[in-house]
């Protein structure tokens, strides 16, 4: 019963790290303007995003 804390988590950090594996795509480098285009692209996530029509220098000049 001593280590059973320790079995959920350590249970727990090896799921979340297989969900950060397979289901969240590498962004290093890739400007905040072009996710939606990362996210669209990726196999699981693209099911879940939307189809707006947008160009990338239209998002650019927008103003907020």
């Amino acid at each position: 019963m001593n280590f059973f804390l320790f079995i959920v988590f350590a249970v727990f950090v090896i799921l979340m790290n297989l969900f950060v594996f397979f289901f969240l795509p590498e962004t290093k480098g890739t400007p905040i303007e072009e996710m939606e285009i990362v996210w669209k692209k990726h196999g699981f996530w693209s099911r879940y995003t939307t189809d707006v029509k947008s160009d990338k220098k239209d998002v650019i000049d927008s103003d907020v």
